[in-house]
């Protein structure tokens, strides 16, 4: 019986340091997953605000100024996205 407690708590501690492992292991996963994804997704954005940008400077056209301004507002909206998909991690 004494044998058997001995057993039974190595077990449990075992089992606890696994699950304290893997929780680390996962956040670091999570946040270095999201840190890239935000990274790989913030570029490619900022090229796509700065055009806009540069077209409601150049252009006089009103229907490319229309699209522009869309294009520039659609874009800050998705960075906010991403900015508050940071703030959560």
């Amino acid at each position: 019986v004494a044998e058997t407690s001995v057993i039974n708590a190595s077990v449990d501690e075992a089992i606890l340091e696994a699950a304290k492992t893997f929780t680390t292991v996962q956040k670091d996963i999570r946040e270095l997953y999201v840190a890239t994804l935000s990274h790989d997704m913030k570029n490619p954005l900022s090229s796509i605000t700065l055009s806009a940008e540069l077209l409601l400077r150049k252009s006089e056209e009103p229907l490319s100024l229309k699209h522009a301004a869309k294009i520039r507002a659609c874009s800050n909206r998705i960075n906010l996205m991403i900015n508050d998909l940071l703030d959560l991690t």
